[in-house]
């Protein structure tokens, strides 16, 4: 009998270990699923021999942590609110496409191309999404969290329509959403329409390019009552931000801080716009560090008078309303300001063309302090030992780049 009691135990532990390696597999294996505008909803099963025709389809069929493949064509769908959301930031629900692929979502009608509310780990990447049919938003995340676009295009809202409209907007508590590698570019016709607005928490946009859009490039902003909703901890780094704004209203910056603590802006290139950096409304204890900041029409970097606190190292400005206003100072309380190169020529490479590399002379040349750890536009690690001034570091033992990456100069018509 005893021989026969642990021959049971020994299969009820042989069972569930059985049930449980099944069940970890199941777990681990991803469904993928692709589209095709010349698939077919009907009689497709998804697969990349006989893919689905919609996007809406193949979301009906997956579930968190799966993916869906776009092939190259334009889909004309809202995606409102219908991406499940992922399981952690290692399984993630994927929407993408081939990077040689060329895959754009346009819907005809709508509210915004996508919609996140109360969503998580979902990354959309190599993908256009192109606002110009909608009456809102290109993308909204609102009271979402790590959800991230990547290496897509992302504008042409028209603005107009009786509301303020937005190329990104992040809101209602979102926290830890990326926009990284992207383009965000020609949104909406008043200075309220910003290529992204951030109204959360310990997001970050990286390496993008932002320009073209009627209000600011970046507003950073709690525009509601409640103070908890304030926008805290963001990160603008490594970006090419250029012609935002509205220059005959004398509106729209590069980046603007208005509300929120802890915001930085590290090692970004910003040109054109109507202000550089301005920051107001109870801002507190920002960090602006490493930023080539030249020929925005008005200020290079204004801190108004309820700007509480700010670090302020190893900038340039320069050429800023004609170097009439490289750095304006209405009241700020609290500034730490070192390290910074205001109204001298830093000698760039060949700033008409977009090239703001430091010439070998270039008195910004080991000027510099260590502020931590980060990287300058081309992600070079920023040295601890006298770093140069400025978004980018002077290598010479490399070539110099002629002009930033993912950079397209524009007409801009701002008037």
């Amino acid at each position: 009998m005893r021989i026969i009691e642990e021959f049971k135990k020994t299969l009820i532990v042989l069972f569930f270990g059985f049930i449980s390696i099944v069940f970890v597999y199941s777990t681990a294996i991803a469904a993928i699923y692709y589209v095709s505008p010349q698939g077919n909803d009907l009689i497709n099963n998804g697969t990349a021999e006989h893919p689905f025709k919609t996007i809406h389809k193949a979301l009906k069929k997956i579930e968190a942590g799966d993916t869906v493949i776009l092939l190259s064509g334009i889909y004309e769908e809202e995606l409102f609110d219908i991406i499940p959301s992922g399981i952690s930031e290692s399984k993630v629900t994927l929407i993408t496409a081939p990077e040689e692929e060329q895959v754009t979502i346009r819907p005809k009608s709508g509210y915004r191309v996508i919609t996140f509310r109360k969503r998580k780990y979902i990354t959309v990447s190599n993908l256009t999404l192109d606002g110009r049919y909608v009456s809102n938003d290109v993308v909204k995340m609102d009271a979402s969290s790590y959800i991230t676009l990547k290496n897509c295009k992302i504008g042409n809202i028209p603005g107009g329509k009786g509301n303020f409209v937005q190329g990104i907007l992040i809101n209602g508590r979102s926290s830890h959403c990326r926009i990284i590698d992207s383009e965000i570019y020609n949104n909406g016709t008043d200075p309220h329409d910003h290529g992204i607005y951030i109204n959360g928490n310990h997001n970050l946009v990286e390496h993008c390019e932002i320009y073209g859009n009627a209000g600011c490039g970046v507003n950073i902003y709690n525009g509601y009552s409640n103070k908890e909703l304030d926008p805290d901890y963001n990160i603008i780094t490594r970006c090419y931000i250029h012609d935002n704004g509205k220059k005959n209203l004398g509106r729209g910056a590069g980046v603007s801080l208005n509300t929120g603590k802890g915001n930085k802006i590290i090692s970004c290139i910003i040109t054109h716009n109507v202000h550089g950096i301005y920051a107001n409304n109870n801002s507190k204890n920002l960090e602006i560090y490493f930023n080539t900041v030249y020929g925005n029409y008005n200020n290079g970097i204004l801190m108004g008078q309820t700007v509480y606190g700010a670090i302020i190292q190893n900038n340039i400005l320069f050429n800023n309303n004609g170097g009439k206003a490289d750095f304006m100072i209405n009241g700020a309380h609290n500034l730490i300001r070192s390290n910074n190169s205001i109204g001298k020529d830093p000698l760039f490479v060949d700033p008409q063309n977009g090239n703001f590399s430091l010439k070998k002379q270039s008195p910004c040349r080991s000027q510099g302090v260590y502020v931590g750890d980060i990287s300058d536009y081309y992600g070079n690690k920023i040295t601890s030992q006298k770093p140069d001034l400025g978004a980018l570091q002077y290598l010479s033992s490399v070539p110099q780049i002629s002009a930033p990456q993912n950079v397209h100069l524009v007409g801009i018509n701002l008037d």
